[in-house]
Protein backbone atom coordinates (compact mmCIF):
# COMPACT_ATOMS: atom_id res chain seq x y z
CA UNK A 1 0.00 0.00 0.00
CA UNK A 2 1.33 3.36 -0.87
CA UNK A 3 0.30 6.14 1.78
CA UNK A 4 -0.21 9.15 -0.77
CA UNK A 5 0.77 12.27 1.75
CA UNK A 6 -0.85 14.76 -0.27
CA UNK A 7 -1.85 16.21 3.17
CA UNK A 8 -3.37 19.84 2.80
CA UNK A 9 -5.37 18.86 -0.40
CA UNK A 10 -6.87 15.99 1.59
CA UNK A 11 -7.37 18.26 4.15
CA UNK A 12 -8.97 20.94 2.81
CA UNK A 13 -11.25 18.03 0.35
CA UNK A 14 -12.17 16.05 3.90
CA UNK A 15 -13.53 19.14 5.49
CA UNK A 16 -16.22 18.55 2.37
CA UNK A 17 -16.55 14.93 2.83
CA UNK A 18 -19.31 14.03 4.08
CA UNK A 19 -22.54 15.62 2.54
CA UNK A 20 -22.53 17.19 -0.72
CA UNK A 21 -25.25 16.22 -2.64
CA UNK A 22 -27.42 18.55 -3.03
CA UNK A 23 -27.03 22.09 -3.63
CA UNK A 24 -30.44 23.10 -1.00
CA UNK A 25 -28.14 21.55 1.63
CA UNK A 26 -24.56 23.33 0.42
CA UNK A 27 -25.53 26.11 3.68
CA UNK A 28 -24.28 23.22 5.88
CA UNK A 29 -20.62 23.20 4.39
CA UNK A 30 -20.12 27.22 4.19
CA UNK A 31 -16.73 26.41 6.05
CA UNK A 32 -13.62 27.15 5.98
CA UNK A 33 -10.75 25.61 3.81
CA UNK A 34 -8.45 25.40 6.97
CA UNK A 35 -10.96 24.68 9.30
CA UNK A 36 -9.25 21.08 10.22
CA UNK A 37 -5.75 22.64 10.84
CA UNK A 38 -6.77 23.72 14.10
CA UNK A 39 -4.39 22.98 16.96
CA UNK A 40 -5.71 19.27 17.65
CA UNK A 41 -4.50 18.46 14.28
CA UNK A 42 -0.79 20.26 15.00
CA UNK A 43 -0.95 17.96 17.72
CA UNK A 44 -1.39 14.95 15.90
CA UNK A 45 1.78 15.80 13.72
CA UNK A 46 3.70 15.19 16.74
CA UNK A 47 2.23 13.00 17.81
CA UNK A 48 1.05 10.28 14.80
CA UNK A 49 -0.23 7.46 16.18
CA UNK A 50 -2.76 9.04 18.60
CA UNK A 51 -6.17 8.63 17.82
CA UNK A 52 -8.54 11.87 18.29
CA UNK A 53 -11.76 11.27 16.89
CA UNK A 54 -13.98 14.55 16.19
CA UNK A 55 -16.97 14.59 18.06
CA UNK A 56 -18.90 17.38 16.07
CA UNK A 57 -22.20 17.08 14.39
CA UNK A 58 -20.22 17.44 10.68
CA UNK A 59 -17.39 14.67 11.83
CA UNK A 60 -18.36 12.73 14.21
CA UNK A 61 -16.24 9.93 14.44
CA UNK A 62 -13.20 10.93 11.84
CA UNK A 63 -10.04 9.85 13.16
CA UNK A 64 -7.58 12.93 12.65
CA UNK A 65 -4.93 11.06 12.94
CA UNK A 66 -5.85 8.76 9.49
CA UNK A 67 -7.26 11.72 7.73
CA UNK A 68 -4.74 13.45 6.11
CA UNK A 69 -3.74 11.10 3.97
CA UNK A 70 -6.26 8.28 1.46
CA UNK A 71 -4.95 4.69 0.60
CA UNK A 72 -4.46 3.56 -2.81
CA UNK A 73 -3.14 -0.36 -3.61
CA UNK A 74 0.35 -0.49 -5.07
CA UNK A 75 0.06 -4.33 -5.71
CA UNK A 76 -2.34 -3.21 -8.45
CA UNK A 77 -1.05 -2.24 -12.09
CA UNK A 78 -1.76 1.83 -11.85
CA UNK A 79 -4.50 2.58 -14.08
CA UNK A 80 -5.12 6.30 -14.37
CA UNK A 81 -8.86 6.46 -14.76
CA UNK A 82 -9.64 4.28 -11.31
CA UNK A 83 -7.17 6.68 -9.49
CA UNK A 84 -8.97 9.29 -10.50
CA UNK A 85 -12.49 8.02 -10.24
CA UNK A 86 -11.50 6.88 -6.49
CA UNK A 87 -10.29 10.25 -5.47
CA UNK A 88 -13.41 12.13 -6.67
CA UNK A 89 -15.33 9.34 -5.32
CA UNK A 90 -13.61 10.02 -2.09
CA UNK A 91 -14.78 13.74 -1.52
CA UNK A 92 -18.02 14.19 -3.25
CA UNK A 93 -20.76 12.06 -3.69
CA UNK A 94 -20.42 10.33 -7.13
CA UNK A 95 -21.86 8.31 -9.72
CA UNK A 96 -18.92 5.99 -11.57
CA UNK A 97 -20.78 4.90 -14.78
CA UNK A 98 -18.03 2.95 -16.98
CA UNK A 99 -18.20 -0.74 -18.89
CA UNK A 100 -18.52 -3.74 -17.45
CA UNK A 101 -14.74 -5.09 -16.61
CA UNK A 102 -13.07 -2.56 -16.06
CA UNK A 103 -12.51 -2.08 -12.46
CA UNK A 104 -15.90 -0.61 -10.61
CA UNK A 105 -15.82 -3.33 -7.91
CA UNK A 106 -11.73 -1.74 -7.61
CA UNK A 107 -13.18 1.49 -6.90
CA UNK A 108 -15.74 0.53 -4.41
CA UNK A 109 -13.26 -1.24 -2.84
CA UNK A 110 -11.11 1.48 -2.67
CA UNK A 111 -13.22 4.26 -1.46
CA UNK A 112 -14.89 1.62 1.23
CA UNK A 113 -11.58 1.18 3.13
CA UNK A 114 -10.57 4.49 3.27
CA UNK A 115 -13.96 5.75 4.52
CA UNK A 116 -13.77 2.57 6.90
CA UNK A 117 -10.05 3.49 7.76
CA UNK A 118 -11.02 7.40 8.28
CA UNK A 119 -13.62 6.48 10.81
CA UNK A 120 -13.34 4.02 12.81
CA UNK A 121 -16.62 3.63 14.81
CA UNK A 122 -18.29 4.61 11.19
CA UNK A 123 -20.43 2.00 9.49
CA UNK A 124 -19.90 1.34 5.57
CA UNK A 125 -22.91 -0.86 3.70
CA UNK A 126 -22.44 -2.15 0.17
CA UNK A 127 -25.69 -2.81 -1.51
CA UNK A 128 -26.44 -5.15 -4.38
CA UNK A 129 -29.61 -6.27 -6.10
CA UNK A 130 -28.77 -9.93 -5.53
CA UNK A 131 -27.30 -11.96 -3.20
CA UNK A 132 -24.56 -13.54 -5.73
CA UNK A 133 -23.70 -9.86 -6.33
CA UNK A 134 -23.23 -9.48 -2.61
CA UNK A 135 -20.75 -12.41 -2.08
CA UNK A 136 -18.43 -11.21 -5.37
CA UNK A 137 -17.64 -7.61 -3.23
CA UNK A 138 -17.24 -9.52 -0.30
CA UNK A 139 -14.45 -11.91 -1.60
CA UNK A 140 -13.01 -8.12 -4.02
CA UNK A 141 -13.03 -5.96 -0.63
CA UNK A 142 -10.99 -8.50 1.41
CA UNK A 143 -8.83 -9.60 -1.54
CA UNK A 144 -8.32 -5.73 -3.23
CA UNK A 145 -8.09 -4.08 0.58
CA UNK A 146 -7.66 -6.51 3.13
CA UNK A 147 -10.84 -5.02 5.45
CA UNK A 148 -10.68 -7.27 7.96
CA UNK A 149 -13.50 -9.90 7.96
CA UNK A 150 -14.29 -9.41 11.48
CA UNK A 151 -15.32 -6.43 10.79
CA UNK A 152 -17.70 -8.04 8.05
CA UNK A 153 -21.33 -9.25 7.81
CA UNK A 154 -23.82 -9.97 4.83
CA UNK A 155 -26.76 -8.67 6.02
CA UNK A 156 -29.54 -11.52 4.58
CA UNK A 157 -33.08 -11.50 4.84
CA UNK A 158 -32.93 -15.57 5.57
CA UNK A 159 -31.31 -14.07 9.39
CA UNK A 160 -33.74 -13.67 12.21
CA UNK A 161 -34.31 -9.87 13.08
CA UNK A 162 -32.32 -10.08 16.32
CA UNK A 163 -29.43 -11.46 14.29
CA UNK A 164 -29.71 -8.75 11.98
CA UNK A 165 -29.82 -6.23 14.45
CA UNK A 166 -26.16 -7.54 16.55
CA UNK A 167 -24.65 -7.77 13.17
CA UNK A 168 -25.77 -4.11 12.39
CA UNK A 169 -24.43 -3.10 16.30
CA UNK A 170 -21.42 -4.94 16.19
CA UNK A 171 -20.00 -4.89 12.95
CA UNK A 172 -18.83 -1.77 10.37
CA UNK A 173 -18.51 -3.51 6.80
CA UNK A 174 -22.17 -4.56 5.84
CA UNK A 175 -23.02 -6.43 2.46
CA UNK A 176 -26.83 -6.94 2.12
CA UNK A 177 -29.45 -6.23 -0.86
CA UNK A 178 -31.26 -3.00 -0.50
CA UNK A 179 -34.52 -4.71 0.13
CA UNK A 180 -33.14 -5.81 3.28
CA UNK A 181 -31.25 -3.14 4.66
CA UNK A 182 -35.04 -1.00 3.88
CA UNK A 183 -36.64 -3.21 5.90
CA UNK A 184 -33.95 -2.88 9.15
CA UNK A 185 -34.28 0.99 8.38
CA UNK A 186 -38.15 0.57 8.92
CA UNK A 187 -37.92 -1.83 12.05
CA UNK A 188 -37.28 0.15 15.36
CA UNK A 189 -34.74 2.83 15.57
CA UNK A 190 -32.33 0.99 17.86
CA UNK A 191 -32.22 -1.91 15.36
CA UNK A 192 -30.80 0.09 12.48
CA UNK A 193 -27.65 2.76 13.79
CA UNK A 194 -27.88 5.15 11.23
CA UNK A 195 -26.21 8.23 12.31
CA UNK A 196 -23.32 5.84 12.28
CA UNK A 197 -23.25 5.21 8.75
CA UNK A 198 -20.55 7.05 6.64
CA UNK A 199 -20.86 5.25 3.35
CA UNK A 200 -23.41 3.48 0.82
CA UNK A 201 -21.84 2.01 -2.25
CA UNK A 202 -24.62 1.21 -4.63
CA UNK A 203 -24.03 -1.55 -7.38
CA UNK A 204 -26.27 -1.18 -10.38
CA UNK A 205 -27.00 2.01 -9.65
CA UNK A 206 -29.30 2.52 -12.80
CA UNK A 207 -32.52 0.95 -10.73
CA UNK A 208 -32.97 3.32 -8.53
CA UNK A 209 -35.59 4.52 -9.92
CA UNK A 210 -39.27 4.03 -9.81
CA UNK A 211 -40.34 1.93 -6.89
CA UNK A 212 -36.83 -0.18 -6.16
CA UNK A 213 -35.25 -0.24 -2.57
CA UNK A 214 -32.50 2.01 -3.26
CA UNK A 215 -34.26 5.30 -3.55
CA UNK A 216 -35.87 4.77 -0.33
CA UNK A 217 -32.95 3.27 1.13
CA UNK A 218 -30.94 6.89 0.59
CA UNK A 219 -33.85 9.10 1.84
CA UNK A 220 -34.16 7.30 4.94
CA UNK A 221 -31.02 7.39 6.05
CA UNK A 222 -30.59 11.22 5.04
CA UNK A 223 -33.46 11.41 7.21
CA UNK A 224 -31.50 10.34 10.05
CA UNK A 225 -28.38 11.48 8.86
CA UNK A 226 -27.30 13.61 6.41
CA UNK A 227 -23.34 13.15 6.95
CA UNK A 228 -22.63 10.05 4.73
CA UNK A 229 -21.16 9.41 1.57
CA UNK A 230 -22.74 8.26 -1.55
CA UNK A 231 -20.69 6.18 -4.05
CA UNK A 232 -23.18 4.65 -7.27
CA UNK A 233 -21.95 2.28 -9.79
CA UNK A 234 -23.12 1.52 -13.12
CA UNK A 235 -22.40 0.41 -16.77
CA UNK A 236 -25.89 1.48 -18.15
CA UNK A 237 -27.30 5.00 -15.88
CA UNK A 238 -30.07 4.66 -17.92
CA UNK A 239 -31.84 5.04 -21.90
CA UNK A 240 -32.46 8.54 -21.27
CA UNK A 241 -31.73 11.71 -19.53
CA UNK A 242 -34.51 11.31 -17.70
CA UNK A 243 -33.95 8.20 -16.16
CA UNK A 244 -30.01 9.39 -15.61
CA UNK A 245 -31.58 12.65 -13.56
CA UNK A 246 -34.08 10.42 -11.44
CA UNK A 247 -31.08 8.19 -10.67
CA UNK A 248 -28.95 11.51 -9.57
CA UNK A 249 -31.46 12.94 -8.13
CA UNK A 250 -32.48 9.49 -5.97
CA UNK A 251 -28.99 9.01 -4.52
CA UNK A 252 -28.31 12.40 -4.04
CA UNK A 253 -25.19 12.58 -6.35
CA UNK A 254 -23.58 15.75 -6.96
CA UNK A 255 -20.76 14.49 -9.26
CA UNK A 256 -20.56 12.39 -12.07
CA UNK A 257 -17.93 9.92 -13.18
CA UNK A 258 -18.41 8.47 -17.13
CA UNK A 259 -15.83 6.35 -19.25
CA UNK A 260 -17.05 4.75 -22.37
CA UNK A 261 -15.43 2.19 -24.39
CA UNK A 262 -13.64 4.75 -26.70
CA UNK A 263 -12.43 6.87 -23.61
CA UNK A 264 -8.49 7.81 -23.96
CA UNK A 265 -7.60 6.38 -20.64
CA UNK A 266 -9.78 3.67 -20.78
CA UNK A 267 -8.64 2.14 -24.43
CA UNK A 268 -5.42 0.56 -23.53
CA UNK A 269 -7.41 -1.87 -21.34
CA UNK A 270 -10.37 -2.50 -23.47
CA UNK A 271 -10.66 -5.40 -26.47
CA UNK A 272 -11.66 -4.61 -29.65
CA UNK A 273 -15.10 -5.77 -30.60
CA UNK A 274 -17.73 -6.31 -33.32
CA UNK A 275 -21.16 -5.43 -32.02
CA UNK A 276 -24.05 -6.50 -34.34
CA UNK A 277 -27.59 -5.38 -33.75
CA UNK A 278 -29.90 -7.85 -34.85
CA UNK A 279 -33.32 -6.91 -34.94
CA UNK A 280 -35.82 -9.63 -34.52
CA UNK A 281 -39.68 -8.96 -35.35
CA UNK A 282 -41.99 -9.94 -32.42
CA UNK A 283 -43.95 -12.56 -34.54
CA UNK A 284 -48.01 -12.84 -34.26
CA UNK A 285 -48.05 -14.82 -31.96
CA UNK A 286 -46.60 -12.41 -29.27
CA UNK A 287 -48.67 -9.38 -30.90
CA UNK A 288 -52.24 -11.07 -30.83
CA UNK A 289 -51.28 -11.92 -26.82
CA UNK A 290 -50.60 -8.43 -26.61
CA UNK A 291 -53.24 -6.89 -28.64
CA UNK A 292 -56.13 -9.27 -26.22
CA UNK A 293 -54.28 -8.15 -22.87
CA UNK A 294 -54.45 -4.40 -24.26
CA UNK A 295 -58.37 -4.94 -24.95
CA UNK A 296 -58.75 -6.55 -21.15
CA UNK A 297 -57.18 -3.37 -19.22
CA UNK A 298 -58.63 -1.16 -21.63
CA UNK A 299 -62.12 -0.36 -19.27
CA UNK A 300 -59.60 0.07 -16.31
CA UNK A 301 -57.55 2.55 -18.14
CA UNK A 302 -60.79 4.46 -19.38
CA UNK A 303 -61.76 4.57 -16.10
CA UNK A 304 -58.77 6.26 -14.31
CA UNK A 305 -58.97 8.47 -17.82
CA UNK A 306 -62.49 9.53 -16.79
CA UNK A 307 -61.64 10.25 -13.11
CA UNK A 308 -59.24 12.72 -14.26
CA UNK A 309 -56.27 11.35 -12.46
CA UNK A 310 -54.42 12.45 -15.45
CA UNK A 311 -53.53 16.39 -16.41
CA UNK A 312 -53.87 15.66 -20.02
CA UNK A 313 -54.62 12.73 -22.50
CA UNK A 314 -51.25 10.68 -22.49
CA UNK A 315 -49.31 9.99 -25.72
CA UNK A 316 -48.66 6.48 -24.65
CA UNK A 317 -49.25 4.50 -21.59
CA UNK A 318 -46.35 3.02 -19.49
CA UNK A 319 -46.13 0.91 -16.15
CA UNK A 320 -43.64 3.78 -15.14
CA UNK A 321 -46.28 6.21 -15.83
CA UNK A 322 -48.96 5.08 -13.87
CA UNK A 323 -46.61 4.67 -10.65
CA UNK A 324 -45.98 8.03 -11.01
CA UNK A 325 -49.84 9.00 -11.35
CA UNK A 326 -50.67 6.91 -8.75
CA UNK A 327 -47.93 8.74 -5.67
CA UNK A 328 -49.72 11.41 -7.42
CA UNK A 329 -53.05 10.35 -6.60
CA UNK A 330 -52.54 9.18 -2.85
CA UNK A 331 -50.71 12.38 -2.10
CA UNK A 332 -53.53 14.34 -3.21
CA UNK A 333 -55.74 11.96 -1.19
CA UNK A 334 -53.96 13.06 1.75
CA UNK A 335 -56.04 16.18 0.89
CA UNK A 336 -58.83 15.52 -0.58
CA UNK A 337 -60.53 12.16 -1.06
CA UNK A 338 -61.74 11.45 -4.04
CA UNK A 339 -65.02 10.29 -3.89
CA UNK A 340 -64.26 7.04 -6.07
CA UNK A 341 -60.83 6.37 -4.30
CA UNK A 342 -61.01 2.45 -3.62
CA UNK A 343 -62.11 2.10 -7.59
CA UNK A 344 -59.39 4.15 -8.33
CA UNK A 345 -57.21 2.42 -6.13
CA UNK A 346 -57.99 -1.28 -7.99
CA UNK A 347 -57.86 0.11 -11.69
CA UNK A 348 -54.30 1.48 -10.94
CA UNK A 349 -53.28 -1.63 -9.54
CA UNK A 350 -54.85 -3.57 -12.67
CA UNK A 351 -53.40 -1.35 -15.09
CA UNK A 352 -49.96 -1.18 -13.52
CA UNK A 353 -49.71 -4.99 -13.28
CA UNK A 354 -50.70 -5.26 -16.86
CA UNK A 355 -48.62 -2.75 -18.63
CA UNK A 356 -45.47 -4.07 -16.35
CA UNK A 357 -46.76 -7.77 -17.60
CA UNK A 358 -46.87 -6.65 -21.44
CA UNK A 359 -43.39 -5.13 -21.21
CA UNK A 360 -42.41 -8.46 -20.10
CA UNK A 361 -44.34 -10.10 -22.96
CA UNK A 362 -42.13 -7.77 -25.54
CA UNK A 363 -38.89 -8.29 -23.88
CA UNK A 364 -38.36 -11.70 -22.54
CA UNK A 365 -41.38 -13.52 -23.70
CA UNK A 366 -44.33 -15.59 -22.94
CA UNK A 367 -42.99 -17.96 -20.20
CA UNK A 368 -41.49 -15.11 -18.41
CA UNK A 369 -45.18 -13.00 -18.63
CA UNK A 370 -46.79 -16.03 -17.08
CA UNK A 371 -44.26 -16.77 -14.28
CA UNK A 372 -44.77 -12.55 -13.63
CA UNK A 373 -48.59 -13.67 -12.83
CA UNK A 374 -47.66 -16.74 -10.88
CA UNK A 375 -44.83 -14.97 -8.75
CA UNK A 376 -47.53 -14.06 -5.16
CA UNK A 377 -44.69 -13.71 -3.16
CA UNK A 378 -42.52 -10.87 -5.89
CA UNK A 379 -42.82 -7.19 -7.03
CA UNK A 380 -46.56 -5.94 -7.57
CA UNK A 381 -48.07 -8.25 -5.32
CA UNK A 382 -50.86 -5.71 -4.31
CA UNK A 383 -51.27 -4.63 -8.01
CA UNK A 384 -51.60 -8.65 -8.67
CA UNK A 385 -54.01 -9.63 -6.32
CA UNK A 386 -56.92 -6.50 -7.79
CA UNK A 387 -55.87 -8.24 -11.52
CA UNK A 388 -56.72 -12.28 -10.16
CA UNK A 389 -60.40 -10.75 -9.17
CA UNK A 390 -60.91 -10.44 -12.99
CA UNK A 391 -62.51 -13.37 -14.10
CA UNK A 392 -62.40 -12.20 -17.86
CA UNK A 393 -58.43 -11.72 -17.52
CA UNK A 394 -57.78 -14.77 -15.15
CA UNK A 395 -59.37 -17.18 -17.71
CA UNK A 396 -57.31 -15.46 -20.69
CA UNK A 397 -54.27 -16.19 -18.71
CA UNK A 398 -55.39 -19.57 -17.89
CA UNK A 399 -55.21 -20.46 -22.07
CA UNK A 400 -52.34 -19.15 -21.94
CA UNK A 401 -50.65 -21.38 -19.58
CA UNK A 402 -52.38 -24.18 -21.09
CA UNK A 403 -51.14 -23.43 -24.92
CA UNK A 404 -47.86 -23.32 -23.74
CA UNK A 405 -47.64 -26.03 -21.67
CA UNK A 406 -46.73 -23.60 -18.54
CA UNK A 407 -47.77 -26.08 -15.82
CA UNK A 408 -44.28 -25.68 -13.46
CA UNK A 409 -42.16 -22.29 -13.50
CA UNK A 410 -38.71 -23.16 -14.48
CA UNK A 411 -36.58 -22.82 -11.97
CA UNK A 412 -32.61 -23.17 -11.06
CA UNK A 413 -31.11 -25.29 -8.02
CA UNK A 414 -29.01 -23.42 -5.65
CA UNK A 415 -25.88 -24.74 -7.25
CA UNK A 416 -27.07 -23.80 -10.68
CA UNK A 417 -27.20 -27.90 -12.12
CA UNK A 418 -30.57 -28.73 -12.23
CA UNK A 419 -33.28 -27.25 -13.84
CA UNK A 420 -36.70 -27.99 -12.92
CA UNK A 421 -39.66 -27.49 -14.85
CA UNK A 422 -41.90 -28.95 -17.58
CA UNK A 423 -40.32 -30.67 -20.75
CA UNK A 424 -42.41 -29.91 -23.67
CA UNK A 425 -42.29 -26.05 -23.67
CA UNK A 426 -42.39 -23.46 -25.83
CA UNK A 427 -40.05 -20.78 -24.98
CA UNK A 428 -42.08 -17.89 -25.80
CA UNK A 429 -39.88 -15.22 -27.96
CA UNK A 430 -38.34 -15.99 -31.44
CA UNK A 431 -35.14 -13.91 -29.65
CA UNK A 432 -34.27 -17.72 -28.12
CA UNK A 433 -34.28 -19.64 -31.30
CA UNK A 434 -31.90 -16.71 -32.85
CA UNK A 435 -29.59 -17.37 -30.07
CA UNK A 436 -29.77 -20.82 -30.03
CA UNK A 437 -28.77 -20.43 -34.53
CA UNK A 438 -26.08 -17.66 -33.63
CA UNK A 439 -24.14 -19.72 -31.03
CA UNK A 440 -24.51 -22.95 -32.87
CA UNK A 441 -22.88 -21.10 -36.09
CA UNK A 442 -20.09 -19.29 -32.97
CA UNK A 443 -19.00 -23.19 -31.67
CA UNK A 444 -19.22 -24.85 -34.90
CA UNK A 445 -16.25 -22.33 -36.05
CA UNK A 446 -14.70 -22.18 -32.88
CA UNK A 447 -15.09 -25.09 -30.93
CA UNK A 448 -12.59 -24.49 -28.20
CA UNK A 449 -13.75 -21.07 -27.53
CA UNK A 450 -16.17 -19.90 -24.91
CA UNK A 451 -19.39 -17.68 -24.95
CA UNK A 452 -21.00 -15.45 -22.38
CA UNK A 453 -24.92 -14.65 -22.18
CA UNK A 454 -26.08 -11.90 -20.12
CA UNK A 455 -29.58 -12.27 -18.84
CA UNK A 456 -32.15 -9.74 -16.57
CA UNK A 457 -34.09 -12.18 -15.15
CA UNK A 458 -33.35 -16.23 -13.34
CA UNK A 459 -36.14 -17.55 -15.18
CA UNK A 460 -35.03 -16.06 -18.45
CA UNK A 461 -31.19 -17.93 -17.54
CA UNK A 462 -33.12 -21.87 -16.78
CA UNK A 463 -35.35 -21.44 -20.06
CA UNK A 464 -31.52 -20.74 -22.57
CA UNK A 465 -29.57 -23.33 -19.84
CA UNK A 466 -32.64 -25.94 -21.00
CA UNK A 467 -32.75 -24.90 -24.90
CA UNK A 468 -29.24 -25.03 -25.73
CA UNK A 469 -28.74 -28.29 -23.80
CA UNK A 470 -30.35 -29.53 -26.59
CA UNK A 471 -27.01 -29.00 -28.61
CA UNK A 472 -24.65 -31.10 -26.22
CA UNK A 473 -21.65 -31.51 -26.89
CA UNK A 474 -21.17 -29.18 -29.44
CA UNK A 475 -22.97 -26.36 -27.12
CA UNK A 476 -21.96 -27.47 -22.93
CA UNK A 477 -24.17 -24.97 -20.97
CA UNK A 478 -23.55 -23.62 -17.52
CA UNK A 479 -25.60 -21.14 -15.35
CA UNK A 480 -24.16 -18.75 -13.52
CA UNK A 481 -26.77 -16.63 -10.54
Amino acid sequence: MDDLENRSDVLNQTSYSLQDASTERNDLFDLNDMELLDSSVTDLLDDPYRMKLRRNSNYDGFDQSLGDSWIYPANYPMRQYQFTITKAALFKNTLVVLPTGLGKTFIAAVVMYNIYRWYPTGKVIFMAPTRPLVSQQIEACYRIMGIPRSDTAEVTGKQPRHTRSTLWQTKRVFYATPQVVLADLEAAEQMFPAQQVRLVVIDEAHKAKGRYAYADVIRRIALRNPYFRVLALSATPGRTLEDVAEVIRNLLISHVEVRWDNSIDVLPYVFRKDVRTIVIPLGQTIARIRKEMLQLVNPYLQRLLESNVFMQYPSTITAGLLIMRQKQFRQNALHQRHPNHSTIVADFGVCISMYHALDLLVKHGIRTFLNFFDDVTGTNVQEKYFVAKDRQIKAFLDELRERFHHRQPMQISTDSSIITGNDDIDFGHPKYRILEQQLMTFFKEFPESKAIVFCEFRDSVAMIKRMLSNNQPLIRPNCIV
